[in-house]
């Protein structure tokens, strides 16, 4: 068995293959490795992201930023139709 380690970024991504792996193996086997880390790290985000939305503050702020957006847009749209003196 050979034990395969990548340092990519702030993890490690260690894979294992049997002795008779080829580089083209190993290189297929860290790109899956990759691409779970990277899927459980989305997955983590979503989770943290729908979490935050059973709160009812969270759905609050959301509310009042879209008023202020709407607010600001408003007045963007109002200074540019002002007739220029």
């Amino acid at each position: 068995m050979v034990l395969w380690m990548l340092s990519c970024g702030a993890r490690d991504i260690l894979v294992t293959l049997p002795e008779k792996a080829t580089p083209a193996d190993a290189a297929e086997a860290i790109y899956e490795a990759g691409l779970r880390d990277k899927r459980d790290e989305i997955q983590g985000r979503w989770q943290a992201f729908t979490d935050a939305l059973k709160y009812t503050r969270v759905d609050t702020l959301w509310v009042e930023a879209r008023a202020l957006q709407r607010e600001l847009q408003e007045k963007l749209v109002a200074a540019a139709s002002m007739p220029k003196a």
